[in-house]
């Protein structure tokens, strides 16, 4: 979640899975500081222009700090600044498979594992709902989106929480 400046105010657990950022080094900070120098400025310019125009755009390629390496990643903004629940731009920040160079063996390894752990997390919890509510898959699936998007989580880490017991998904009312 980004203040209408770029200040990152809020940042999901999956940011530390995807890119390894902790929450004290990413609230407070400029989104655009994460951001490889030769793609600030059209990130900028993005931005500038999430927050002229309300709504959804299509996501954009950016190269994105991971440790000391750059990561290529899609960000999508959403500017809701003006509604009174979410008073900011919600930023979606997901690794881009599509231009990620291969990396050494080592980064492969821990991206197929760390793909490995979320579609893992989000079948056992797809599991639980479906066990424990008498519900399809597809419908636990659903449930499990709908309350990523109302929270602004991603399902992975949504799922996450239903696993380890922190969460507790009511049944849908009838």
């Amino acid at each position: 979640m980004l203040r209408s400046d770029g200040t990152i105010t809020y940042a999901s657990p999956a940011v530390r899975q995807l890119f390894g950022w902790s929450d004290e080094e990413l609230i407070g900070t400029q989104v655009l500081e994460l951001i490889h120098p030769d793609d600030r400025k059209a990130l900028g310019r993005f931005l500038d222009d999430i927050g002229r125009r309300p709504g959804v755009r299509p996501a954009h390629e950016v190269r994105v700090r991971r440790g000391h390496t750059w990561s290529w990643a899609e960000v999508a903004l959403t500017n809701f600044v003006d509604d009174p629940y979410v008073r900011g731009v919600v930023c979606n920040l997901r690794r881009s498979l599509a231009l990620t160079e291969s990396g050494s063996p080592d980064q492969q390894i821990e991206e197929l594992e760390s793909a490995l752990h979320s579609r893992l997390v989000v079948e056992q919890a797809k599991g639980f709902l479906a066990g424990r509510d008498g519900v399809d898959g597809e419908t636990a699936l659903r449930r499990l989106r709908d309350h990523a998007a109302a929270h602004h989580l991603s399902v992975p880490a949504v799922a996450d929480m239903v696993v380890s017991g922190e969460l507790s998904l009511a049944p849908d009312a009838g």
